[in-house]
Order: structure tokens, then C-alpha cells, then sequence
């Protein structure tokens, strides 16, 4: 029997991300219906980005997961990574993950 799950990814402002080379932990709570979180381990957590504007590192037993904001990296906010919590090799939930670079502006250009 398959069982099926669902969960919301949400941010709370904990880090500003506004420079090349900007870190920042990725972590994942799962919520159930009755109520309960369960902090996702960084091993169960796959995490992905659609941009190449973030670098990730994969999280281990004693680290999570790292995103760096990546060398010519253009300010821009969205749905740009996705988190997968995976039990046993299989997918339990997977949800999009907000994220807003907030990179200056260039305020000159020398040829």
C-alpha cells in the first residue's frame, strides 16, 4: 500500500542574501495533519535549483544543506529551488521553495 503525504515549504527570514559568495542553511519541516513537525534529517532532504544563480552543497549527518549565491548572480526571487523528502529511496513529499536574492544594483559600467 502507497502511502501519500503532503507538505508546505515556507521561509522565515533568517538570512539576508545580498552578495556573490552569500551562504545560507537550507532546512525542512514536515508538517501532518495532526498537527506534528517532523525536522527533515539533511540526508532524507534532495534539494534542486532551477537557476544558476545558487550553488548547493548536499547536507550529511552533521551539516544541512548550503546555498550559495553564485558568482554573477543577478538579483531575481521565485520559486528557485525545490526540496524532495525521500524515505527508503522514495519521494514522501517534494514542494517549491521560495527564494529572494537581493543583489544591488550595478551603478556603473567601465569599458
Amino acid at each position: 500500500t502507497a502511502a501519500t503525504a503532503s507538505f508546505t515549504a515556507s521561509a522565515t527570514l533568517a538570512q539576508q542574501l545580498e552578495l556573490e559568495g552569500d551562504v545560507a542553511g537550507v532546512y525542512a519541516w514536515a508538517e501532518f495533519s495532526d498537527g506534528t513537525a517532523y525536522a527533515v534529517p539533511a540526508t532524507q532532504l534532495a534539494v534542486t535549483s532551477s537557476t544558476e544563480y545558487i550553488d548547493l552543497t548536499a547536507g550529511s549527518a552533521s551539516a544541512p544543506w548550503k546555498m550559495e549565491v553564485a558568482v554573477g548572480a543577478l538579483p531575481t526571487c521565485g520559486e528557485l529551488l525545490d526540496a524532495a523528502w525521500t524515505v527508503c529511496g522514495s519521494t514522501v513529499a517534494e514542494e517549491p521553495v521560495y527564494v529572494h536574492l537581493d543583489l544591488p544594483a550595478a551603478s556603473s559600467l567601465t569599458a
